[in-house]
């Protein structure tokens, strides 16, 4: 089993926990029946080396009913919807399908063990905000850069970010051409495969119908994680397809 940062971490009066998950730093110390949590984002591909004296936090502290609560700690998706912007534009044919694989950035759940009460929810991350669609039917999303691959390497994982497959289906009778898909991360499950985390695959279906898509959540571990475990449900349910606006399409130029 690979080491992971997730799970249970218990009181150690007047001490600090330091875990790091990404460029994500978050901090917890306990007083009593306090539980004091701070965060920062650093550089995370150098090595942490800077005293905890020299460091100024900005601690939220939460006041609970007992003494000397532990707390878990669990990944979780963004609650914004997600506008993926690939590398590369893409282009499918009539009929064609797509498998890719792409990275979704993380939030953290802090959560006490003896009830499972959320106190805080950390994303990994700092990303912005951006607009998709119409003014008047538009929706408020998370931007994120992505490289959507069509093969996993070994890069592929790291602490902070969940491996998604997308399976782009072309039923229309034109060519697909789009270069940012919105992703509603709310109805995703999550699932760990020997510590990689993953999420169920998100199957779209174009018809043709302007920039809306089809969009089925499937619900299980993808067949890339053989050993999958159940992390987390979805914060929503929806059992059936939805007609959701998906594609940012890219319209040919003519002169």
């Amino acid at each position: 089993m690979s080491k992971t940062v997730w799970g249970r971490y218990s009181p150690k009066q007047g001490k600090i926990q330091q875990i790091a998950i990404g460029p994500l730093l978050i901090h917890i110390q306990w007083f009593s029946n306090e539980i004091w949590i701070a965060s920062r984002y650093v550089d995370w591909t150098t090595t942490l080396d800077e005293p905890l004296e020299t460091v100024e936090l900005d601690w939220s502290r939460f006041a609970l009913s007992k003494e000397d609560v532990a707390v878990e700690l669990a990944p979780s998706l963004p609650k914004l919807p997600l506008l993926l912007k690939p590398d590369d534009s893409y282009r499918l044919s009539p009929d064609a399908v797509s498998r890719m694989y792409t990275r979704i950035p993380l939030s953290v759940q802090i959560r006490t063990e003896d009830n499972n009460h959320l106190i805080a929810e950390i994303p990994t991350l700092i990303q912005s905000n951006t607009w998709f669609g119409s003014v008047i039917d538009g929706e408020l999303c998370l931007s994120h850069t992505t490289s959507a691959r069509r093969v996993i390497s070994d890069d592929f994982f790291m602490p902070h970010l969940i491996g998604s497959i997308l399976e782009i289906r072309n039923n229309s009778k034109q060519d697909l051409k789009f270069d940012k898909i919105c992703l509603r991360t709310d109805a995703m499950t999550i699932y760990s495969d020997d510590g990689q985390l993953w999420t169920d695959t998100t199957v779209i279906t174009y018809e043709g119908s302007g920039s809306d898509g089809h969009v089925v959540h499937l619900g299980k571990a993808p067949k890339e994680a053989p050993n999958a475990r159940l992390i987390s449900n979805p914060r929503v349910q929806r059992s059936t397809s939805l007609a959701l606006k998906t594609f940012e399409l890219i319209r040919d130029i003519r002169f």
